[in-house]
């Protein structure tokens, strides 16, 4: 297991990748796998916008600021409004 305090080196980036899959197969032995549509970047636009249409109304504009991820979030947003 690579430890988070160690410098990286070639081999723990060889690794990485191996270990991120031994993760993601562990987790979907574990989880009930019929929510993962439910999961990601685009149903959380779609909830963003399922939640303005209820707060504000389906014709109102929704306002949106992000940052890091919240920018991959308002490209989502601008792509399901036009």
């Amino acid at each position: 297991m690579l430890q988070s305090e160690q410098f990286q080196t070639d081999i723990n980036a060889y690794l990485w990748p191996k270990l991120q899959e031994q993760v993601v197969e562990h987790c979907l032995k574990k989880t009930n796998v019929t929510m993962l549509k439910y999961m990601g970047t685009a149903a959380t636009v779609r909830d963003l916008v399922a939640m303005a249409n209820a707060f504000d109304g389906p014709t109102s504009p929704i306002n949106f600021w992000g940052m890091g991820h919240g920018s991959l979030i308002g490209s989502y947003l601008l792509k399901s409004t036009h």
